[in-house]
């Protein structure tokens, strides 16, 4: 389901591929604060197993980025 906000879109999933239900989202999951605002997002893990658990051609090239950005952050 999509709901349309004064701040976008948002999606409500009851499961995310690759992740799990809402159990394993929100254990898969950090706090992310953007000015006043606090949500939580994927983990980078974890948004590289949903990404390729979609098994689409343009999740597949976004999995090869954040792969990349992953292994950055494990060095630095």
């Amino acid at each position: 389901m999509t709901l349309t906000t004064d701040l976008g879109d948002i999606n409500l999933l009851d499961q995310v591929l690759g992740v799990g239900g809402y159990a394993d989202v929100l254990a898969a999951s950090e706090p992310v604060r953007v000015d006043a605002i606090e949500f939580r997002a994927l983990t980078l893990p974890a948004l590289i197993s949903a990404k390729k658990a979609t098994g689409r051609a343009k999740d597949r090239e976004h999995v090869i980025e954040l792969e990349a950005l992953l292994a950055l952050r494990r060095r630095g």
